[in-house]
C-alpha cells in the first residue's frame, strides 16, 4: 500500500488500480463479442453502472474496429455516465 492512498485506490492482485476500469478485462470476461458494436453496448452499459473510470490498454480485436475506436469508446462510456 502507499502511504496516504485511500484504500479503494489499491492495485489489485493483478498489478491493475482496481477502480479503474480496463478494457483488456471487459475484453476478457466478455467472450461473447462479436463486433466492435457489441463493445459499444458492454462499455456504455458500465459507463451507466456507475463506473468512474476508463483505460483503453490494448486495441480491440475485431475486424469492423475503427481508426477512431478510442474517441468512440470514451463517448459511449462518458455519454452513459451523463445520462
Amino acid at each position: 500500500p502507499i502511504s496516504g492512498l485511500p484504500a479503494l485506490l489499491y492495485t489489485n492482485n493483478r498489478g491493475l488500480d482496481s477502480s479503474m476500469l480496463w478494457l483488456s478485462e471487459i475484453l476478457m470476461k466478455h467472450h461473447e463479442l462479436d463486433s466492435f458494436n457489441d463493445l459499444i453496448g458492454i462499455v456504455r452499459d458500465k459507463g451507466q453502472q456507475g463506473e468512474m473510470f476508463f483505460r483503453m490498454d490494448v486495441r480491440p480485436p475485431f475486424q469492423d474496429t475503427p481508426e477512431d475506436w478510442e474517441d468512440r469508446l470514451e463517448g459511449a462510456f462518458t455519454s452513459a455516465r451523463k445520462s
